[in-house]
């Protein structure tokens, strides 16, 4: 049985043993649909040889039932798979295909449904799957052809490299979990389904034989209280009690947001705050609650002051109005800046320089570092072109990791006399103050893309930006320690996701999983005007799901402080950021608060206008007392509604117990409102109609009952109601307390 953990959530054997070294799984063919006779038979893909014309499986056709089984050489848990190509563009390369796992070559689980770009690139793609809340054991691996690039083309592959780790440290328990998992859930299925058919006696024996529960003691507590003896007290009793428990903890942790926006305004309005600006840059001292500000464009000139905001005094103070006259770097924009938290030292690379001033201005990339306690800057390199760096470039992404002492640098465009030349990813080791480049396959090198980076999980994340033309809505994975890639999503703006944009901005909570974009929908994509809105998105990386935050509605920029003027006591005063693009958001991860500073509101007519607006954003959740407030008022609810009926009833004293319902209704109903919780406020108003109703047919309350939960045999109209709202009580208690979501017939 899978460890539980607070708030009754199971630890997969992933979560006890954390992140695993992995390394080359190797295979065989085990079988496959058919080929194209006499070259290009499966083992083909055994060898990577993209030079060779046959050096390839092709399927004997282009039906969509081809496919192709490997067998691992051992039991192994797959943490991803590489698809090499050809050396040019082929029709018979995989536009979509899937990717299914199975221990035993019988039952499969799906693990990927992707595709590959008809190009030479090598693609390489996650298959770290969990069957929650288990992980997937490998021995059978099927690749299932959908699509070719070609109408009407059989399907090729030509070279499969699979990685992961066959330690049976590792592997032994994942196995183990993975059958005790999938034997417990047989059980509790047919559980399930005695239950309903109100076989108690039966129910009582398999589980007594099998030691196997169909519900956490807890809930058996809470459905024996509310369904069988209707003690309403008791079960709100056990609803305090699982708040105390934490056991609300996993319906937050997956409850909407809130975001709370609140523009930060000086106490003293005659106080300096930095003028408006757009491609500048920001970087959070977590530790000190400061943020620093350094560059961008006025819409006239590249700005060369330096500001630090304090959180706790609520006060900007500018440290410099010109760093390059105190021995700092040149005005600029289109800059990066990372904070390395170690040493407290900001360091800054890049710039972007017009075209028509790049024959007679110089084109060395200079690379500088702050050191905050000693308030100096220092010229680490000129030219980091000339040390095995990057040359100039301009909108890339840094982001640095304090594990390893390292800076890592990604995308970006080079500035030179000619052309449109993309930067690759580079390395740079604080200690040593050597630069590596490292050579990324199946990734586009991009502009204006985010990156960020986990911690926690020793991973980069780098997604969306522009390629060329293209705005790309892709996320990739990069493994801090072994250097590799991996695609997680092609686009993640389908089904559900953010649309791709060269205006998002991103943060990332690692010890939640949770990563943030802020993104601006734009009608005119090319000259970046008529900006319509923001949209606030949410990606949970574990699953990979992306949900929308809804934001408050955005007030037209000429309300907003572009200048100075204006204040938090205006009644015009906005209560969200106006749309933008060359803003800066950063995230503060002690605080979870995310900071937005200035940017370009793209207005018709005036292309000079830069924002000087600060901004602060909180995103909420609801507190572990409103998830207690609902399920209460739904248990007083219901004994409402069975007071009310029984008034009904009682012809003879209906008016006294129909009296004493609308007082309950009235007082203890009432008091368990959640005023933030819309549905429940609707219920409440037509709450006391039922009190006038005449009595239903048992007939028609039955069927109304049966509707909002499935009905235990024999149960009574009053116990379906009771179910239905068990039913809706579960929702709020975790996955692996509740009984299972499948039901056993439909296995039939």
């Amino acid at each position: 049985m899978p460890t539980p953990c607070a708030g009754g959530r199971a630890l997969s054997v992933l979560d006890q043993v954390g992140k695993f070294k992995t390394g080359p799984v190797t295979y065989k063919i085990h079988s496959w649909s058919s080929y194209s006779p006499p070259s290009y038979h499966p083992n083909n893909i055994l060898v990577d040889n993209p030079e060779d014309q046959s050096s390839r499986w092709s399927s004997g056709n282009e039906s969509p039932d081809q496919f192709l089984i490997l067998e691992l050489d051992a039991t192994a848990l797959l943490s991803g798979i590489t698809f090499g190509k050809h050396h040019r563009p082929h029709m018979f390369n995989l536009r979509q295909f899937k990717v299914f796992a199975s221990l035993d070559g019988q039952h499969w689980a799906e693990m990927l449904h992707t595709g590959l770009r008809n190009d030479a690139e090598p693609e390489t793609f996650s298959l770290l799957h969990i069957a929650q809340p288990v992980a997937q054991p490998v021995r059978f691996l099927k690749i299932a052809p959908w699509l070719s690039w070609g109408a009407n083309f059989s399907f090729s592959v030509w070279y499969v490299a699979l990685r992961g780790t066959t330690d049976p440290a590792i592997v032994q328990r994942v196995v183990a979990q993975y059958h005790s998992y999938h034997e417990r859930e047989a059980v509790r299925l047919c559980l399930k389904h005695f239950r309903r058919r109100g076989d108690t006696d039966l129910v009582r024996l398999i589980s007594e034989r099998t030691h196997v529960a169909l519900d956490d003691p807890f809930l058996a507590d809470l459905r024996a209280q509310l369904v069988v003896h209707g003690d309403f007290g008791a079960v709100e009793s056990l609803l305090e009690h699982a708040l105390a428990q934490g056991y609300f903890a996993e319906y937050l942790s997956a409850a909407s947001y809130e975001p709370h926006w609140q523009q930060i305004l000086p106490d003293d309005p005659r106080m300096a705050t930095p003028p408006p600006r757009g491609g500048h840059q920001l970087c959070v001292d977590s530790d000190a609650g400061q943020v620093y500000l350094l560059g961008g464009w006025n819409g006239r000139k590249e700005l060369a002051d330096f500001w630090v905001y304090t959180e706790a005094t609520n006060t900007w103070h500018c440290l410099s109005e010109n760093t390059a006259a105190d021995g700092g770097p040149s005005g600029r924009s289109c800059h990066k800046v990372v904070f390395e938290p170690r040493r407290r030292h900001i360091y800054v690379m890049g710039r972007y320089i017009e075209p028509d001033a790049r024959r007679t201005e110089s084109l060395d990339c200079d690379f500088w570092r702050y050191d905050i306690a000693a308030a100096r800057w220092k010229c680490i390199s000129p030219n980091t072109a000339s040390s095995g760096g990057p040359e100039l470039l301009f909108d890339h992404q840094m982001v640095v990791d304090v594990e390893k002492d390292t800076i890592y640098v990604y995308g970006g465009r080079l500035i030179q006399t000619t052309g449109n030349i993309y930067s690759g990813m580079y390395t740079f080791h604080i200690p040593t103050g050597t630069w590596r480049r490292i050579k990324l396959s199946g990734l586009k090198s991009r502009i204006g893309h985010s990156m960020l980076l986990n911690p926690i999980k020793r991973e980069i994340y780098i997604f969306a930006g522009q390629h060329y033309k293209d705005q790309l809505s892709d996320l990739h994975v990069f493994d801090i320690d072994t250097e590799q890639v991996m695609e997680l999503t092609r686009s993640y703006s389908q089904p559900e996701g953010p649309e791709p944009g060269f205006t998002q901005r991103a943060s990332l909570d690692a010890e939640k999983g949770e990563l943030y974009v802020l993104s601006v929908v734009m009608k005119d994509t090319v000259t970046h005007s008529e900006l319509s809105g923001n949209n606030l998105w949410l990606c949970r990386l574990a699953t990979g799901q992306w949900s929308r935050i809804e934001p408050a509605p955005a007030l037209d920029p000429s309300v907003a402080r572009l200048q100075g003027q204006g204040g938090a006591a205006d009644p015009a005063a906005p209560n969200a950021p106006c749309p933008r693009f060359a803003h800066h958001l950063i995230y503060d991860p002690r605080t979870r608060t995310q900071y937005l500073f200035g940017g370009n509101p793209g207005k018709t007519g005036r292309p000079i206008l830069r924002l000087d607006d600060f901004w602060r954003l909180r995103l909420e959740r609801p507190a572990a007392s409103h998830v207690l407030a609902r399920a209460v008022f739904r248990v007083r609810r219901q004994r409402f509604r069975e007071m009310a009926r029984n008034a009904a009833a009682a012809a003879a004293t209906a008016a006294a117990a129909g009296e004493g319902a609308l007082t309950y209704l009235q007082n203890e109903v009432r008091l368990a409102l959640d005023p933030t919780d819309a549905p429940a406020q609707r219920i409440f108003r037509h709450l006391a109609t039922e009190l006038f109703l005449p009595p239903a047919s048992p007939a028609a309350s039955a069927a109304s009952a049966a509707a909002a939960a499935p009905a235990d045999a024999g149960a009574s109209l009053t116990q379906q109601e009771r179910l239905a709202l068990y039913n809706e009580l579960l929702r709020f208690f975790p996955v692996a307390m509740r009984e299972p979501d499948a039901h056993l017939t439909d296995l039939v």
